[in-house]
């Protein structure tokens, strides 16, 4: 039995891609799939964790479109080099890290991205693990 939405029928993702967009302010890969069918859909935006943007925050996002979401992953490394994204990862992790700062302004470019998608019915959530969660917590906290 599938857990989806109440109220859903059993969605089928009908787009799902990763690809660089210039919507984050920079050149930035990220992860964006959708339910399939018409409807309003609410939205994810993923955080991934310190480890970097893996396979598991990409196929975590099209789960969750699968569930009825609207969901996105970007990768929040992208601005500390090019290449393969494990390298670029194993060189934010020796630097210790990313800015909190720059983190919440990725997340908050993802989130007015969603909010301009026509299928998007006005609700947002912030998804993350580990450092991830720490950063979808210091987001949603007040400035």
């Amino acid at each position: 039995m599938s857990r989806c939405r109440p109220g859903y029928a059993k969605p089928a993702v009908s787009e799902w891609w990763r690809r660089t967009a210039r919507s984050f302010g920079h050149r930035a890969y990220r992860s964006w799939a959708k339910p399939s069918g018409p409807g309003l859909f609410p939205g994810v935006v993923l955080v991934h964790y310190l480890p970097g943007w893996s396979e598991f925050y990409i196929e975590t996002t099209r789960r969750f479109a699968h569930h009825g979401y609207l969901a996105i992953c970007a990768n929040l490394y992208e601005r500390a080099g090019q290449g393969d994204p494990d390298d670029v990862a194993a060189k934010v992790r020796a630097d210790g890290g990313v800015p909190d700062a720059q983190v919440v302004g990725d997340t908050d470019a993802a989130v007015k991205w969603m909010r301009t998608q026509t299928n998007h019915n006005g609700k947002i959530g912030v998804f993350g693990s580990c450092s991830g969660g720490r950063h979808a917590v210091i987001y949603a906290l007040p400035a």
